[in-house]
This record gives structure tokens, sequence and C-alpha cells, in this order.
């Protein structure tokens, strides 16, 4: 695997492995914009070339001539990365190494080239990717409520949520997830469809419901819990029985719903044709919508920028 990828976080520390341990540097810091090549992926991290360099405004410090006057002058390009938070020195010197630039960083700060960075912060712009090729992964995968496994081809609802929030969990706990996401996430995801969203409303501290639904509120990630059989004959918390999450495009930004559902199995759908089936249970209690990524949105760049 090599993917040229780009940092979407500013001052995100590139880091040496001793042994095993990933130290971050706090002299190499890559800001938003930086190209970079992916070699491979471990646990929350990957290894990286980096190709362009995007730093800090006064990036390519250059000694001038005798005759030039008591000045420095910026020279742009990748080829001169000299900074003054370096120390005067290149990446390649401080780290001891010749010809590109090589490191770990979190793989969360990481996003393909073509899509758009867009209005999000670093760990919804990885989640909603994710999920986005997570779905087209399986798309043949039926829907059943007997045989929930995508890798033996059926899932149902709950169980597809729990599938791709339990798989982005793994790949980010060497990276954040031990320090930003809850220790029972995978825990909050292992049952039904009802008991997801009451799991984590109690852990998240609330959910949107009744007039405090809105479309316009729904971020990549979060999960809409519906009341969707009238007279369902089983007795569910608040009548949730059916559950889907929201994934914006990736590169488009159009909002969707990924989903399995009965008669199509894991899919998009794109989220105004879905709202248009459910139109008169927005602004009512058989409507809910939770967000298990609530914390690692908010300090997920502070946190990047200091691990």
């Amino acid at each position: 695997m090599r993917n040229y990828m780009q940092i979407v976080s500013d001052n995100v520390p590139l880091a040496r492995d001793f042994g095993g341990l990933r130290e971050p540097n706090p002299r190499t810091r890559l800001s938003a914009g930086t190209l970079v090549e992916e070699s491979f992926r471990a646990d929350g991290w990957s290894f990286i070339d980096v190709r362009t360099m995007s730093m800090a405004p006064t990036s390519g410090w250059l000694s001038p001539r005798r005759d030039a006057g008591p000045k420095c002058e910026a020279i742009p390009g990748p080829g001169f990365m000299r900074n003054r938070a370096l120390g005067g020195r290149t990446l390649p010197e401080i780290l001891g190494i010749g010809g590109a630039t090589q490191g770990w960083v979190r793989s969360v700060a990481l996003l393909p080239i073509g899509y758009r960075p867009g209005l999000f912060d670093p760990l919804t712009l990885y989640v909603n990717r994710r999920l986005w090729e997570l779905t087209e992964k399986y798309d043949a995968v039926t829907y059943s409520q007997k045989v929930r496994d995508v890798e033996k081809g059926s899932i149902d609802c709950s169980g597809w949520v729990e599938f791709a929030n339990c798989a982005i969990y793994d790949e980010l706990v060497g990276g954040v997830a031990a320090e930003l996401l809850p220790a029972k996430f995978k825990k909050l995801f292992d049952t039904a469809a009802a008991w997801q969203m009451t799991g984590w409303k109690k852990e998240t501290g609330g959910w949107l419901t009744g007039k405090a639904f809105s479309t316009d509120k729904l971020l990549p990630g979060m999960i809409i819990g519906m009341n969707a059989v009238a007279n369902d004959a089983i007795e569910r918390p608040k009548g949730i029985d059916h559950i889907v999450q929201v994934a914006w495009h990736p590169t488009t930004h159009v909002p969707h719903i990924t989903q399995s559902s009965g008669g199509q199995g894991v899919n998009f759908e794109d989220m105004d044709s879905w709202f248009k089936k459910w139109k008169k249970k927005i602004g009512t209690d058989d409507l809910y919508a939770v967000d298990p990524y609530a914390k690692a949105r908010a300090g997920i760049g502070a946190w990047l920028s200091t691990h």
C-alpha cells in the first residue's frame, strides 16, 4: 500500500520508532496541506515519506549574502525546509537521514489526495472516509436478522452499525481511541438498535429528538434511530427498531445514509431522499440522533498537536 495523502491538521509531529515505541519529535511539526506518501499503517499510525512541506509561514529561511544587508529571505519550494522552529536545520538533518524525510504520524491526520478537507475536524474526516469505504467494500452484503456477519454475506441494521464502528475503533485504538473514545466504545455497539441508541444517549449525555432534531445538525458518524414499524410486537426502548448512520460523500460532501436495509442490504442512500420517506417523523419522538464521536471531535485538534 502506497497512497498519496495530505496532512489535514496543523502542527502534527513526525515521530520515530524506538523499539516499537513511537516518539513524536516536537520540533518536526507538519502543517495542513503537507503532501506525504503513506507506505503502511499499524495500530493507528501511518509510516510516511514527506514529499512536499507546508510548515509555518516563515518556512524556508536562508542566511543572506554578506552584501544583502541584515535580513533573512524566505526561499519557496519543497527543497528548502529550514525553519525557525527547527533551529535552522532541515528535517533530514534533525532525523539523521538523507533523501525524503520519513517517519510516523497519526493515521487520523491523513486524508487522500482529491478528498476535500472541508469544514470538518480530522477525526470526523477519518470516520466519514472509513464509513464510505466500508460501505463500498461490503455493498454486496444482503440483509438478514439471522446471519449477522458481513464475511458470511448478510447483516441487519444494528449489526452493520456495530461492525463499521468497531472496525474504525480498532484502526484508531493505538492512535487516538485510548484517550478520546470511551473504553466501552465497542460494548455500547454490541447490542440491538434501540439499546445502542439509549446506551449512547446515556454515555454522551443526550440526543436529538422532537423539535431539537434537525437534518442540518447531522454530522458524519452520527447515528439515527427511529420507530419505523408502528405495531412492532417486540417491546423496545422508545420503539426504536431501525438504525442508520450519517456519511457524507468524501469529495462532494453531499450527505448520505449508510445502512443495511431490507431488500437492499448494505447500501448508501441520499439523505434528502431518505428523509422524504420519513418526513412525518421529523419533529416527533419517533426519530432520534446521537453522536458517539462527540468527545473525540471536540478534542482531536489539540490532541494531535500535543501527541
